[in-house]
């Protein structure tokens, strides 16, 4: 039974096991081994710098050029990318957030897609060299089958392209107000109207921002086609002489329809 944890400076591990391949009573680790491992770490930590953790940033989590099993997918070796709403393959035009991964194949254990030496290489072709697979990959294949996780075939991969995120399907919208280049006093009210000319699907909400800052987001009414919305612009941090409006339009399967219209501020 291993208990682990980590600082910035610091990673402790403890392993408590029978010698002889016995189970070990239940609870252990929280009665016995955490104890330790925390009285441990503490002395340790005590001598070292208190730094704080890091955010990582995971640039690779949505890269499908890196394995699936390194971005946490274990359902199989090899995934596509389905449009969430229509089923079928994810486009250039499908929306992120509309966007959904599907493993296929078979689960495997780390080591099977996985080459010590080069993690980020190809999946290693002789894993009997590996004195470590078969002892994780039979308690993993052994699990997966009294789970009900089966070979997924590639037969299941649809062969039909996302139709409903198309820029023909998107919104085309128009700003009513402001007009363009209208000058507005600081203290004044900016009222943001918009008409949708063209739509496919039922109008969901309406974005608005000021110079690329985001301002407020207006959920739209059943039916609606025209949205509004209103702010006193000397309550926003980045007003300049002349500032960019942007408003962004989604339907409910979040295709997007954007204008732009330009006002300035008087002294």
């Amino acid at each position: 039974m291993w208990t682990v944890g980590y600082s910035p400076e610091l990673t402790l591990g403890i392993w408590v096991g029978n010698n002889n391949n016995t189970s070990m009573v239940k609870n252990v680790a929280g009665f016995v081994v955490a104890p330790m491992w925390r009285k441990i770490f503490d002395a340790v930590a005590a001598d070292l710098p208190a730094t704080p953790f890091t955010r990582p940033v995971y640039t690779y989590l949505n890269d499908t050029n890196v394995k699936p099993i390194l971005r946490g997918i274990w359902q199989g070796g090899e995934t596509y990318t389905i449009d969430k709403a229509s089923g079928k393959l994810a486009t250039e035009y499908t929306p992120p957030e509309m966007r959904q991964e599907v493993p296929m194949g078979e689960i495997h254990s780390i080591l099977h897609w996985v080459d010590k030496a080069n993690p980020s290489g190809p999946a290693p072709t002789n894993t009997a060299s590996d004195p470590q697979y078969t002892y994780w990959e039979t308690p993993v294949r052994l699990w997966a089958a009294a789970n009900g996780y089966g070979a997924v075939s590639s037969s299941t991969k649809p062969t039909q392209v996302d139709d409903v995120h198309t820029p023909e399907l998107s919104p085309v919208i128009s700003i009513v107000s402001p007009v363009p280049g209208v000058t507005v006093d600081p203290n004044s009210r900016v009222d943001v109207v918009i008409n949708v000319t063209k739509h496919a699907y039922p109008i969901d909400s309406m974005e608005v921002y000021v110079n690329g800052i985001f301002v407020s987001k207006i959920k739209a009414l059943p039916g609606a086609t025209n949205l509004a919305y209103s702010f006193v612009h000397s309550t926003l941090e980045n007003i300049q002489p002349t500032n960019d409006l942007k408003v962004v339009v989604y339907d409910t399967y979040r295709n997007q329809g954007t204008a732009t219209v330009t006002f300035r501020t008087s002294n």
